[in-house]
């Protein structure tokens, strides 16, 4: 009988047609099976990815990356480096729903899907020609954390030649006229757009919503007549959250999905915000951007190239995002958010003076 099981597992093994049949008995022998996964997953495969095997006639690639908008940003370098090394296959990306549109704009998918990929590496992998999963610093130890700079750890990862710069993005005339239809009923016929983003985030992450107020008194008295706030009352990870209106700014609020807010963006002459996905989309369509550094640092998410001027909280604990284990996300801010609450508003307005004033 011994003589016959290793015939018969020899063959699974060496034939094309049988060989998944083998990888997959195989899984299920290791440690035991769980069955609800395996059919999820097995669902999947059966109706997201054979479809693309019988029309590609090829495996696909598989990239992943299930954070933020400003993370899969990040993973946009790699990925078109990967692209080459795959130059046939079809590419898919793996990232949450509210993010789908981040890898078709970018032209590192040609479509994305939202799934469990330890199950896929686990049970199907001889479906795909490679999968790829983009991993930072502590991700899944201590929430999300990292020392290191994301874009060349997703480059480093993969073998591929590293880089610090974002890619940049040729926006379609029709988002960046769906944008301006959007911005139409709010801007004067003159003067640079000015768009910000207050949050809503992590509570630590977020600028005083008084010294929000103040900025835009000192802006308008300074003449700046275009300013308009962006953002949604909702958060990927935390859920709905209120946001609170800035007095004497058009808000849009609420009001645009995530292509008519780059377009929006794509079209001002400064963003104005705190650490968030906005910023890597600024960076990505080369608007200038301040951002306001609290818990994290420019320093460790854009490189010299980006058009920026940063304001960074200058208490001692400032950074503290970037230290392993991780203090606050978790347990809260043992220093009451000091490193954002102590940032003046003199200090906002200037930045923004200094990059207006380069535009001129």
């Amino acid at each position: 009988m011994e003589k016959i099981a290793s015939f018969l597992r020899a063959r699974l093994q060496s034939f094309p047609v049988t060989r998944p049949a083998y990888l997959l008995l195989r899984q299920c022998k290791r440690g035991g099976i769980g069955l609800a996964s395996l059919f999820k997953s097995g669902w999947f495969i059966a109706t997201r990815i054979i479809p693309g095997l019988l029309k590609y006639r090829r495996q696909p690639v598989l990239l992943s990356r299930q954070f933020g908008a400003g993370d899969i940003i990040c993973t946009f370098p790699a990925a078109q480096r990967l692209r080459a090394r795959h130059p046939q296959a079809e590419f898919i990306y793996n990232c949450g729903a509210d993010f789908d549109k981040l890898p078709l704009l970018a032209g590192v998918a040609s479509r994305t899907v939202s799934t469990d990929v330890p199950a896929l590496k686990r049970y199907w992998p001889f479906f795909f020609a490679a999968i790829y999963e983009f991993e930072c610093g502590n991700d899944g130890k201590n929430y999300y954390v990292s020392d290191e700079f994301p874009i060349e750890a997703f480059c480093q990862q993969h073998g591929v030649p590293p880089t610090r710069d974002h890619p940049v993005l040729i926006l379609p005339d029709a988002t960046r006229s769906r944008a301006s239809q959007r911005l139409a009923r709010g801007l004067h016929a003159t003067g640079p757009l000015i768009v910000f983003h207050t949050g809503p985030t992590w509570l630590i992450r977020e600028w005083p919503h008084a010294s929000w107020c103040q900025l835009i008194g000192r802006l308008q008295s300074a003449g700046f007549v275009n300013l308009v706030q962006v953002g949604a009352s909702r958060n990927a990870f935390l859920g709905e959250l209120k946001t609170q209106p800035i007095p004497g700014v058009f808000s849009l609020v609420d009001q645009l999905d995530l292509e008519e807010t780059i377009g929006v963006i794509a079209q001002a002459s400064l963003l104005v915000g705190i650490d968030s996905g906005l910023l890597h989309m600024a960076a990505w369509v080369q608007t200038p951007f301040v951002g306001i550094w609290g818990p994290t640092s420019p320093e460790m998410r854009f490189s010299g190239n980006c058009r920026q001027s940063p304001v960074v909280s200058t208490v001692p604990c400032q950074g503290c995002h970037h230290r392993l284990p991780c203090l606050h996300w978790i347990s809260g801010c043992q220093n009451n958010i000091a490193c954002m609450t102590e940032i003046a508003v003199e200090r906002v307005f200037q930045a923004c003076l200094q990059e207006l004033n380069r535009q001129k």
